[in-house]
């Protein structure tokens, strides 16, 4: 009885305390009990695709709490909710080296119209622009604008190389070796660590791609054909799939798509193949589906939109006297540069909004390389709108531009006239192998600033 006895005083006094706290919940003040954001250390972003989260003590007015939101600088962005937690996602990539200040104001209220009755601020530093390049040794380098140096191979000739931000990975291949065959690193530049993949695939290896959530990797096999005569040099082709998070190496299908391939490439969505096969046809085919477009003769893709809703082509055609330009395609082909010039080299910003490019004179000889690169606006349809910036000079050739994803950056790869004489201006990744002596400019868009020149070429900026 008197066990019972205790048992009912302890729920008397837990039914008592709910009840007290219930009573007196409308009277708490409440708080925030923290805040960070999705990638990096507490006050410093490893990335600048950020979310900001802010964890309150309390069930709070949403719509009260977001008025008195604010961050400086000022960042267009969304507000979602779960439960007592408030995310904010920016719309656009935030930039880079810069402190950014939230506050949520004194006056935010709770459920109960509690004020937190001083104000939170929370702040954070976003990281300086970083870039990967290869060096004047031909090695890879990932490197900032603070002159932090890390070295990515000390040993490697490299041959072809893809980076993914969001593993903050580098899978490269090296330069064949005596036999033909070609080695695949990967590289982790938060750990450090290097690891060779398939090393007993024995083949040359090329067109490395890889997907945009940096799961997926694609590249060309070769290997000799067994059945070749003796007087003829025939192989044997294969395009591979490897998923790097299960290690499993498949076969796919391209070659049974495209039997006159001759390079491949994913559109940055990751959700389609472009196929130009030996007639000089690009095709757009679905990863996933097989089903084929055929977009037209185009000399080159060079790259398009985060969405893959805009894609960018090199176009030589008779309508414009076989002077190279530059098409768009986002359902339809359209042509972007004027006949009047050779342009070359187009990039197209993540959001589709911004494109830089190369072009030169058309009266002037292929082999003197590309003088000018411009940054312009495309408008809302397909057309060029305002020049962000211009640089031309005709004693080098200015090429590779490469906007960093803030759009405020620009990278150029410079080439002295000298080192042209036995390469055309357009030239990709190793075919052929382009000059040693090359220079990496960087730009500011916004005023034209030259920032600063390092020995290199092929850059990608790393987000």
């Amino acid at each position: 009885m008197l066990k019972f006895s205790k048992v009912l005083l302890v729920n008397a006094l837990f039914l008592l305390l709910t009840a007290a706290l219930l009573f007196l919940a409308p009277f708490a003040k409440p708080r925030v009990l923290q805040a960070n954001i999705a990638s990096g250390e507490t006050n410093t972003a490893d990335t600048v695709n950020q979310q900001i989260k802010i964890q309150f003590s309390r069930p709070m007015n949403q719509l009260n709490v977001e008025k008195n939101f604010q961050i400086l600088p000022t960042i267009d962005g969304n507000i979602s909710w779960a439960n007592n937690t408030l995310f904010f996602t920016a719309k656009k990539v935030l930039q880079y080296h810069q402190k950014y200040t939230v506050t949520i104001n004194n006056e935010a209220q709770d459920i109960y119209g509690r004020p937190i009755g001083k104000n939170f601020t929370y702040t954070f530093q976003t990281k300086n622009h970083q870039f990967i390049y290869e060096d004047a040794h031909d090695q890879l380098v990932l490197s900032d604008f603070s002159h932090k140096v890390q070295p990515i191979t000390t040993d490697k000739v490299v041959k072809e190389y893809q980076v993914n931000s969001l593993t903050h990975t580098v899978v490269y291949l090296s330069q064949p070796q005596e036999n033909g065959n070609t080695e695949i690193y990967t590289y982790d530049w938060v750990t450090g660590q290097t690891q060779r993949l398939l090393p007993n695939l024995k083949a040359h290896l090329s067109n490395l791609k890889m997907t945009g959530d940096g799961t997926q990797m694609y590249f060309l096999s070769e290997v000799p054909d067994p059945n070749s005569p003796p007087d003829q040099n025939n192989t044997i082709l294969t395009v591979y799939r490897y998923d790097l998070q299960s290690r499993k190496l498949k076969d796919t299908d391209l070659l049974k798509t495209f039997p006159t391939l001759v390079r491949f490439w994913i559109t940055p969505d990751g959700n389609t193949f472009l196929v130009n096969d030996v007639n000089g046809e690009l095709f757009l085919r679905a990863i996933q589906g097989g089903k084929s477009v055929a977009l037209g003769m185009f000399a080159d893709y060079r790259g398009g939109d985060a969405k893959g809703d805009k894609l960018l082509f090199l176009d030589t055609s008779a309508d414009f006297n076989y002077v190279e330009g530059i098409v768009m395609y986002d359902g339809d082909s359209h042509r972007l540069t004027s006949p009047t010039e050779i342009s070359t080299n187009p990039f197209l910003s993540r959001n589709g909004s911004i494109m830089s490019y190369s072009y030169v004179p058309k009266d002037r000889h292929e082999t003197e390389g590309q003088q000018g690169v411009r940054v312009v606006e495309l408008d809302s349809g397909p057309k060029i709108g305002k020049v962000l910036f211009d640089q031309y000079n005709p004693d080098v050739s200015l090429e590779m531009s490469e906007l960093s994803a803030d759009d405020q950056l620009l990278s150029v790869e410079v080439y002295a006239k000298a080192d042209l004489a036995d390469y055309t201006h357009v030239r990709k990744y190793g075919e052929p192998n382009k000059p040693e002596n090359s220079q990496l400019k960087f730009f500011n868009v916004s005023d034209g600033a030259e920032l600063l020149t390092i020995p290199g070429k092929e850059l990608t900026w790393v987000e």
